[in-house]
């Protein structure tokens, strides 16, 4: 059986605040190579990372499956109690509101991702038959939803899973986080992983919550049309739609919505996108 080598040092958690503290960089990079040794780091496109089935539909982590689940979640607490930065850390410790915020926050990242681009390139690590990505953890299923299959991916590859490519050396690994007037910090995870995490505007997420919200009318979204019957539990019927605030789905023609077509409520942002335009049916803000 094969058994890790382990260093007290080095196979411990620890942070790299080296926007603050420069000189913390020089131990950060001794771990790097530790890590390394064990884990090489790849900057991979998330179509290579589909090809090896570790996102994808032949993928349980990250999948449209998965999207759907994130839009009912946002179904279901559309009403709940406001959520601020004061309360933020309470709310989410309970799964419910939890789910409703990163949601809220894969449909603020698609809009990002539209208007003005993502910032960090997501990180990840493979665990076995699949990977699991940190930072980055919301990012991945909008990149998903978008079908952003050349967004790059920084994998810490534990198997050998792409082996047949170069690994990543520190420079090359630093320069994919040089992004400017950003801080950064590096956490070594148990000698897992080296994690560069970037500054993140948590008050735009956040308040995001509350305006998706607003945008349903704190309510189910309307559904105009035929549908399959699991789609009645996420939709309402309304006698007239015409003079109805909230999110609308309308079917074209004959057209029977699907529980899978509710994944594109996710295109939503409030004042930026408003409505989205399919083959079968058409989502707008009334």
């Amino acid at each position: 059986m094969f058994i890790e080598e382990t260093n007290s040092e080095f196979d411990k958690f620890k942070h790299f605040h080296i926007s603050e503290r420069p000189e913390e960089e020089t131990e950060l990079i001794e771990h790097f190579n530790h890590v390394a040794k064990k884990h090489p780091p790849y900057l991979l496109t998330l179509g290579e990372c589909e090809d090896k089935n570790l996102i994808g539909e032949n993928n349980t982590r990250y999948n449209d499956k998965h999207l759907l689940d994130w839009i009912q979640s946002l179904i279901t607490g559309i009403d709940d109690e406001e959520m601020n930065m004061d309360n933020l850390t309470e709310m989410t410790a309970n799964e419910r509101h939890n789910n409703t915020y990163h949601c809220c926050k894969i449909m603020y990242l698609i809009d990002q991702y539209r208007t003005v681009g993502l910032h960090s390139t997501i990180q990840g690590i493979i665990e076995g038959q699949h990977m699991f990505v940190h930072p980055g953890c919301s990012r991945v299923h909008a990149l998903w939803f978008l079908k952003a299959r050349n967004e790059k991916i920084v994998i810490w590859d534990t198997n050998n899973t792409f082996n047949d490519k170069t690994p990543l050396t520190y420079e090359q690994w630093r320069k994919v986080f040089e992004i400017e007037d950003k801080q950064i910090f590096a956490a070594n995870v148990d000698g897992k992983i080296i994690e560069m995490h970037m500054q993140e505007e948590r008050i735009d997420i956040v308040s995001s919550v509350q305006k998706i919200r607003k945008m349903f009318d704190f309510r189910r979204p309307v559904l105009v049309g035929s549908c399959e019957p699991e789609v009645n539990s996420w939709v309402r019927r309304v006698d007239v739609h015409e003079v109805e605030p909230g999110v609308h789905i309308e079917c074209k023609g004959d057209y029977v919505l699907t529980e899978g077509d509710l994944i594109h409520l996710l295109e939503l942002y409030p004042d930026s996108v408003t409505r989205i335009e399919k083959e079968n049916f058409v989502i707008y803000k009334k």
